[in-house]
């Protein structure tokens, strides 16, 4: 597996210098210059909107079992870890709530499959909400594949929340048609599965659903003000659905195991191709991308600094097995 991150990591940085041999120190130096920082801090503060959306989210979704503070730490120490090694945050968030012993496992994996399932969608939603909303003539040939997309997800979603446990029982009758359902490893994850399905039961209920889908419409309302925001800060003024469009494209990247090591060159040239898509120069475009790419860094860096804080070093000491 580390073998592959390397070659994804050299990868990106070959097209991460691609992009900054287009622009010259100099002129990216006065480029920087120009920047609102004001409009910095506007975005920082939609991120912390974010990751309150997050954390209230996973709250409902667990039932309060963990303290938010533990849990602004552990989604903190996902986004930066999902950044640096592609889904390794999402991983240590699930570690991480199986550690404080609060969470039985079903009811964690659970929680964190349905908030993905729901990000899924509405990013999807939104997506193609933008290809119709953009006023770019270079969109037309997206719009069909993004109303498939959206029923794809939504479709596929939408039935893996409202019937897990005929998802688990279909994945199991799968393993046996193959042959495949009586090793020891198959059977573990076919009892995990199982077992993870009886967790969505909480998403039966109407009150805790919408809520939830109150707080995921909310979390994404503020990725975008963050997008929109920094956009201003280097003074490119786009319309709703154009920044809608262009920011998906990063957002759309970052799932991709193409992310890793900061997603040096993923960013950029997908951030890139979005801009360029409605209407931004090639040149401008790849000055913005490398310019918004660092301040999210340093956007995800404070907070993990933070994360770590509130912890008061509990995420450093050595890891304990845990049953």
């Amino acid at each position: 597996m580390r073998y592959w991150r390397i070659i994804f990591f050299l990868v990106g940085a070959l097209v991460f210098l691609a992009v900054i041999r287009q622009i010259a120190l100099a002129d990216f130096t006065a480029f920087v210059r120009t920047l609102d920082w004001r409009y910095a801090v506007l975005a920082f503060v939609s991120y912390m909107g974010v990751n309150v959306a997050r954390v209230e989210r996973m709250t409902l979704l667990i039932q309060g079992k963990i303290s938010r503070r533990d849990l602004f730490s552990f989604v903190f120490l996902q986004n930066f870890l999902n950044v640096f090694f592609s889904f390794s945050g999402d991983a240590a968030y699930v570690s991480l709530v199986h550690r404080t012993k609060g969470v039985p496992m079903s009811e964690n994996v659970a929680s964190f499959i349905s908030a993905k399932a729901l990000d899924l969608i509405v990013l999807a939603g939104i997506f193609f909400a933008a290809v119709f909303a953009s006023a770019s003539p270079l969109l037309g040939p997206f719009r069909l594949p993004a109303a498939v997309l959206f029923i794809c997800v939504a479709g596929v979603g939408g039935f893996v929340m409202a019937r897990p446990v005929a998802v688990a029982r279909g994945v199991t009758s799968m393993a046996r048609t193959f042959g495949i359902a009586h090793g020891r490893m198959t059977k573990r994850i076919l009892a995990f599965i199982s077992e993870a399905a009886q967790g969505f039961s909480l998403l039966d209920r109407r009150d805790v659903f919408a809520r939830v889908c109150v707080w995921t419409l909310i979390n994404w309302a503020c990725t975008f003000l963050v997008g929109w925001f920094l956009l201003y800060g280097v003074h490119i003024t786009l319309g709703a659905g154009d920044v809608l469009f262009a920011y998906t494209f990063p957002i759309a990247a970052a799932l991709t195991p193409f992310y890793v090591f900061g997603g040096f060159g993923s960013y950029e040239v997908s951030f890139l191709s979005g801009l360029v898509l409605v209407g931004i120069d090639t040149l401008e475009a790849s000055r913005v991308a490398v310019a918004i790419h660092m301040e999210e860094l340093i956007f995800l860096v404070v907070c993990a600094a933070a994360g770590l804080g509130l912890q008061r070093g509990y995420l450093l000491r050595p890891w304990k097995k845990t049953n």
